[in-house]
């Protein structure tokens, strides 16, 4: 089963997102959104105002994000802030 990764606006950005694996820990996730794994894991927590919080399935103490739910985020986060 393949699935397109949405579109980037940045041409540099797809090489970082190709070579990530399909689950993400926080420390990957907040190296994608280029923020600190701190303000990552409040995105996770959903306690960052204005923006919806980002799916993940726990293991333990582990937390880890989907690639692809990462990048569906990213987009409805983006699509949010253009209506606005």
């Amino acid at each position: 089963m393949t699935s397109a990764s949405p579109p980037l606006r940045s041409g540099t950005a797809r090489p970082l997102i190709d070579g990530l694996p399909e689950m993400l820990t926080t420390r990957e996730g907040a190296r994608l959104l280029r923020c600190s794994k701190a303000q990552f894991c409040n995105l996770l927590n959903g306690v960052v105002s204005g923006v919806p919080p980002l799916p993940y399935l726990q293991l333990g103490r582990r937390r880890l994000v989907r690639r692809t739910t990462l990048l569906e985020w990213i987009e409805r986060v983006e699509s949010a802030a253009a209506l606005r």
